[in-house]
Parts: C-alpha cells; structure tokens; sequence
C-alpha cells in the first residue's frame, strides 16, 4: 500500500525507522549526516502514526512491521538495505533482519536489545519490570487509550523525561510528537503494537515471537544510553550476546545518555553508525 517517507541523497541505502511515542523527525540529526556521507536515507512513518496506514483490524504484529520494510524497499527498487531502528524501530529492525537476511546489508538498533531470552533477562534484571510498566499497562484497553491523551497529552513528556532523565528535551519535539499521535486513529494504533506484542496466542503472534528468537545472520550494532529509563543497562548486557549474532555484534553504551540517545548525542551516534556502515 501507499506510505510516506522522507527520501534523501544517492548511494547504498539506509532505512531508518522510528518508535514510540516518537516519529520520523526523531531521526533528524542522522538524516543529513548519512547523506553527506554518500548514503540513501529512507525514513518512513511506520504503520499507524499517520492516519492512511492505521489498519482496521489492528494488526500491529512485529512480522507485520518488517514485512512493511521490505515492501517499501520493493516500491524503491532497493534490492537491499541497511536498516537502523529505534525503540519499536529496532524491535522491527531484528525482525527485518531475521526474516529476510538477504536483503539486510546490517542491522542496527538504538536503545532495543535483541528480544531473544527476553523473559530470562527479566530474571536477571528484576528492575526492568519497574521500567516497562508501561508496556503492561498499555494492554489495559481503553484506561491506557485515555491516560495517553489527556491533558494535551501529558504523558508523552513524562515518558520522554523518565526514558531520558539528564535532558533538557526541546519543546518543539514533544509538541511534533503530540500532534503525531492526535491525527485521528493513531493513538490506538501506537498502543496496539505493545497489545500484539504481548499475544502469544494467535498465529501472527506466534510467528512474530518466532521471528525475534533466531540467530541473526547479519553484521549487527546495537546502541544503548546507560541512563536509559526505559531499556536498564543491564538488560542489555544480558541479552546482547555475541552467540546470537553469527556476524558479530557492535555494542555500544553511551554511559551519559538515556533512550533518545541519537537526540542527545548526534555527534557520538553519527560517528558510530558512519564507521558501521563503512566496514
């Protein structure tokens, strides 16, 4: 079907994918620093967060989510790709990366470790619970619809300023984001993502859960900040494990960022997705 995207400069190409409660701007420091740097930069807004792709029978499942890219590649004859994603963007990222590694020149993921052993690392990490409260929340219908939005939104600046606890957020972003989620249907569709994520029961959540639970064949980097209020540092060290990742993992912590890490430290995650894609 039909998707926006922000297309910009020549060369290998590089699709970029946002997450939650975020858009496609959240990538604005990257974009032009790719393209000066002789790269095809793809930005779309993933499915739901604009009103012509919210999906009647909301389906928001994480195969559902890669299978998009490779579609949109398709519509830009992109026989492949890199593919960097943040948050919800680098859960799809994986599973991009897991369902067609052919197409994948290498996958790279800010603040999402790879999912595999998820609910073992929560042993691990006990404390992540407390961090992803949200996410359980979220699958109460309806209370959580409501939450989200009111008063203008509020809770997008507590999620933003509890993920990433030492930055001073500019305004302009969280109202860009506000306005994203209020477009009609979107809302829903951002929430419906955590409530398919949680359906271990029917066939497109068995297969997205399988799709996050292989060994990834491609060249991987992940990037997490080491304040991240929303993914614990240790979480990460758990599951980033080298045996998971057949060509090698890249993996870096930004000790001084939380989870908009590419917002708060453009320069430091530039250079590190520049030396990425050029090896």
């Amino acid at each position: 079907g039909s998707f926006s995207a922000l297309v910009a400069g020549s060369g290998p190409p590089i699709v970029c994918l946002h997450g939650f409660p975020d858009n496609r701007h959240t990538f604005k420091y990257q974009l032009p620093v790719l393209v000066r740097a002789g790269y095809r930069v793809v930005v779309p807004v993933m499915r739901g967060y604009e009103p012509g792709s919210v999906q009647k029978d909301n389906k928001y499942f994480v195969r559902n989510l890669a299978e998009d890219v490779l579609s949109w590649m398709d519509e830009l004859e992109m026989p492949e790709a890199h593919v960097l994603g943040h948050d919800w963007g680098g859960i799809t990222a994986w599973a991009v990366a897991a369902l067609a590694p052919d197409r994948v020149m290498s996958a790279t993921t800010i603040a999402m470790p790879y999912m595999r052993n998820f609910y073992k690392g929560l042993l691990k990490v006990p404390l992540q619970l407390a961090y992803s409260w949200y996410a359980h929340f979220f699958q109460v219908r309806l209370f959580s619809d409501l939450w989200l939005s009111q008063d203008n939104y509020k809770a997008v600046d507590q999620l933003w300023r509890r993920w990433s606890p030492d930055w001073d957020i500019p305004e302009g972003i969280l109202e860009g984001v506000k306005k994203t989620l209020g477009q009609p249907g979107v809302k829903s569709a951002a929430l419906a993502y955590y409530r398919c994520f949680y359906d271990r029961f029917s066939d497109e959540g068995r297969t997205s859960n399988k799709l996050l639970s292989t060994v990834i064949e491609v060249p991987a980097m992940a990037i997490a900040g080491g304040k991240d209020g929303c993914i614990h540092k240790r979480l990460f060290d758990t599951l980033m494990n080298k045996r998971y990742f057949k060509e090698g993992l890249n993996y870096n912590c930004i000790d001084d960022a939380g989870h908009f890490v590419h917002l708060e430290k453009p320069d430091e995650v530039n250079t590190l997705l520049l030396d990425f894609f050029a090896t």
